[in-house]
């Protein structure tokens, strides 16, 4: 399990990555009781991210939007089915924010009940998760509105305790409140990372054609830039993690083992 905690993990880091409009989006997805909602929440107290267990484009506008505008990028959504499981038109509204949210940004809103005009448009990233039931029902739906292109898809199974693997990691570490949390030290202010041209040729040539293989695999063929791009902030958020402000060839063989196999819909047993 702590190789899909490390995997969450680094999307955290990833929202402190300077030069990065967005972080990683990531969606977990394995079996009912598989601890999903509690790795999802695990990392949530940093400078970087806001928790909400439900959503509407409303909130999107009058809550998401104004807290990313002060560096709160990442928004944690733990059970992906509570704001969707809405009627059909206020879902397709919230999936429309999340779409432009996960990529170029929200810009000016000006709707009947929605005004928004931020100076710039205002980007980030989601983390959540589903249960293999839900992501089967919504794939087909997902991959025809372009919603999958934006998300890493996360698949694992698990039947131990996921709530002990947490309480253990945050040992030595401020944990706060009853539910287990790992309060990760994430530098105050965003940090750039250097890579080399040779390291850059190592990573195009170990992920160029697996981000297209992934999003075959997911169904969603011809977007594997966006995928490469995914991986590649996943890369430099091990960088950061690991103290350093350059990547080197230890952070890109374990993205890539780490994606191999869990990027996908093997559903391996976590490890």
């Amino acid at each position: 399990m702590k190789e899909v905690l490390l995997l969450v993990e680094l999307v955290y880091w990833s929202t402190a990555l300077e030069g990065e409009r967005n972080p990683v989006s990531m969606v977990l997805v394995a079996s009912p009781e598989s601890g999903k909602t509690d790795i999802v929440r695990a990392y949530a107290d940093t400078n970087y991210s806001q928790l909400v267990t439900d959503l509407t484009a409303w909130g999107m506008v009058q809550e998401v939007i104004p807290q990313a505008q002060n560096g709160k990028v990442l928004l944690v959504i733990p059970d992906l089915s509570i704001p969707l499981a809405r009627a059909g038109p206020v879902t397709s509204s919230l999936i429309g924010f999340i779409l432009a949210y996960c990529e170029e940004g929200v810009g000016r809103v000006a709707t009947k009940f929605l005004q928004l005009d931020p100076p710039r448009p205002v980007a980030g990233g989601i983390l959540s998760s589903c249960t293999k039931d839900q992501f089967e029902r919504w794939r087909k739906r997902w991959g025809e509105n372009g919603f999958l292109s934006r998300f890493l898809v996360v698949s694992y199974s698990y039947g131990g305790d996921v709530q002990e693997v947490i309480r253990l990691m945050a040992l030595g570490r401020e944990n706060k409140g009853s539910d287990p949390a790992v309060v990760l030290p994430l530098p105050k202010r965003k940090v750039s990372i250097a890579v080399t041209e040779d390291i850059q040729k190592l990573i195009n040539s170990m992920f160029e054609d697996f981000a297209k293989e992934y999003m075959e695999e997911i169904e969603f063929p011809g977007y594997g830039f966006r995928a490469a791009r995914q991986f590649r902030r996943l890369i430099y958020a091990a960088a950061l993690r690991a103290g350093r402000n350059y990547v080197s060839h230890e952070d890109v063989h374990l993205v890539h083992g780490l994606a191999r196999r869990y990027c996908n819909l093997s559903y391996s047993e976590a490890m």
